[in-house]
């Protein structure tokens, strides 16, 4: 699951075709089920006629993924039927909505269409800093979740809109040189909601690499995607391919690594980032 990724791998992600259902995730095999064909309900990324990139679910018997959704759009996904790629620079429906995790791609929401002016986003700023080691489970003034972890960035800045960097915004905040001040030794959990290929395999985002959305304090039925600074300014990402989660199956996790805790009290800083820009 460990391997540094480039912004070259997450450009090539949008543009895979169908991938193969039957990789071998987090120390058990995502797509094992009935016939040895796939988990039933679980996603993967497919190929649209039109270009793009769509999703399939397994059937209910677990033989087979169905048919490709595009979303009627032929595009980024089965959600919002987004026409285009991620990474083309134009934004499209819902690749701005942090909520959706089929189109989300906020490089294109800073991207910006530029006109006669130029690019209105170019130079901001994506990374604003990092909270204190916090544990998995975030809380902060009776908030929980995803919202307790925008209140703790909150915290940093307090009335510039911080909230958790989505995984795509540290890359770009990687490529602009903005981590320079970060020590080695440094941990930050990785809150992605978009998707990647991790090893080989189109990983799509879900709670089973967020630590059930950071409410869960162990590492039995839920991963927790993570990046680690062994050199100074420089991450490494560490990368689920496998996100699932339903509260009840264990065997999607690796055993010894992308722990949500409590292994030696484990502890990892939020990375906080400026609103997405959206011209």
């Amino acid at each position: 699951m460990l391997g540094r990724l480039s912004l070259a791998s997450w450009a090539l992600a949008a543009l895979v075709g169908a991938v193969v259902g039957l990789g071998v995730a987090c120390g058990s095999d995502e797509s094992s089920g009935t016939g040895g064909g796939c988990t039933p309900g679980a996603q993967q990324a497919c190929a649209c006629p039109a270009g793009g990139q769509g999703t399939q679910v397994c059937n209910e018997d677990g033989r087979s993924f169905g048919a490709c959704d595009c979303g009627g759009e032929g595009g980024n996904g089965a959600g919002g039927g987004a026409v285009g790629l991620c990474g083309d620079g134009v934004e499209q429906s819902g690749e701005c909505d942090p909520g959706d995790e089929v189109n989300y791609c906020p490089v294109d929401c800073m991207a910006g269409a530029g006109g006669a002016g130029g690019d209105p986003c170019a130079g901001q700023n994506n990374y604003a800093g990092l909270t204190a080691p916090k544990p998995s489970v975030w809380q902060q003034g009776g908030l929980t979740s995803v919202e307790a972890g925008d209140a703790m960035c909150d915290v940093l800045q307090p009335g510039a809109g911080l909230h958790v960097c989505e995984y795509q915004q540290l890359r770009a905040a990687e490529a602009e040189a903005l981590f320079l001040t970060i020590p080695a030794g440094t941990t930050i959990w990785i809150h992605r909601t978009s998707p990647e290929m991790v090893n080989g395999m189109m990983s799509m985002p879900g709670p089973g690499g967020r630590c059930n959305d950071w409410t869960y304090s162990t590492n039995h039925i839920s991963d927790g995607e993570y990046a680690t600074f062994d050199a100074v300014g420089v991450p490494t990402y560490h990368l689920d391919n496998d996100t699932f989660y339903d509260g009840i199956d264990g065997t999607h996790t690796i055993t010894g690594d992308l722990n949500c805790g409590p292994v030696d009290g484990l502890l990892r800083a939020i990375a906080c980032c400026y609103p997405v820009c959206v011209p």
